[in-house]
């Protein structure tokens, strides 16, 4: 389905995020000319049934992540190894990019889920920050983890997640591994967040799998759909497996307004149930 949106051009605050990198003044002139005015304006947009359609999808937004200058910072903020490879969250080794991560807190808020399952739990940083979030918002909710490694030693002598998170060995789309994971959570509200492996294919069978778990109105988030933008020339393959499972499942919609902090590893990752 096809129709024609009018939207209004939008005012942005910028924040500008120094990481060690130094940008010439003629770098930011460029940067800010391509802001939208704040004048309305009526746009064609090409809208997807499966795109959940605001104005943080707009063409504007779109330009702004095209821009070259932009472009080269969202390259260093994603390639640069004492970026986000060296974040950590409570001692622990936690590969998130912070605006995702603000994104995620508050899709927990508003679904409030009993569960939160995992994929990929590499040294168990990430589980540890969704249940210190969780936390706040529903103390007795709990977080399944898997991974095909055991390496999360670190993690379990937390606090927070020996009373919140379960850690599974296995993979995830192993049908041991998600039956006991469906035994668990059946019936609650669950959100799920895949972040194991990338290739195409796995995700598109986590997809299949996870889906089944996810309730009306909240979310199943596909994490590393993208290089921190989305662009087609830089799409990964974990966004070719979202393409797949959407092309053949009405359930779930592409809800954009997630991406409204521009600088983002996921995407078209944020998936919304709708019916």
């Amino acid at each position: 389905m096809q129709k024609i949106l009018r939207l209004s051009a939008y005012g942005m605050v910028v924040v500008s995020i120094i990481a060690g990198y130094e940008f010439a003044s003629s770098n930011l002139s460029d940067f800010f000319e391509i802001l939208p005015s704040a004048t309305a304006s009526e746009i064609e947009v090409q809208e997807n049934e499966n795109v959940f359609p605001t104005p943080d999808n707009s063409v504007e937004l779109r330009k702004i992540r095209s821009n070259p200058q932009l472009r080269k910072f969202f390259t260093l903020w994603g390639s640069n190894e004492k970026g986000l490879f060296d974040n950590t969250w409570l001692g622990v080794p936690t590969i998130q990019n912070p605006l995702d991560v603000w994104i995620t807190q508050e899709i927990l808020f508003q679904v409030k889920p009993d569960f939160l399952v995992e994929t990929g739990s590499l040294q168990g940083g990430s589980a540890a920050l969704w249940a210190t979030i969780l936390a706040q918002i529903n103390p007795d909710a709990k977080i399944i983890s898997v991974d095909i490694t055991d390496n999360v030693t670190t993690a379990k002598e937390l606090p927070i997640v020996k009373k919140m998170v379960t850690f599974l060995v296995g993979s995830s789309t192993d049908p041991a591994i998600f039956e006991k994971i469906e035994k668990q959570v059946r019936g609650k509200k669950v959100v799920v967040i895949l972040d194991s492996a990338h290739t195409r294919e796995h995700v598109y069978e986590e997809l299949k799998l996870y889906s089944k778990l996810v309730p009306v109105g909240s979310y199943l988030i596909v994490q590393d759909t993208g290089m921190v933008l989305p662009s087609p020339a830089i799409l990964g393959w974990a966004n070719l497996g979202v393409q797949d499972f959407m092309q053949e499942n009405d359930q779930f919609i592409v809800d954009r307004s997630r991406e409204r902090l521009v600088i983002t590893n996921n995407p078209g990752g944020y998936l919304r149930r709708v019916r």
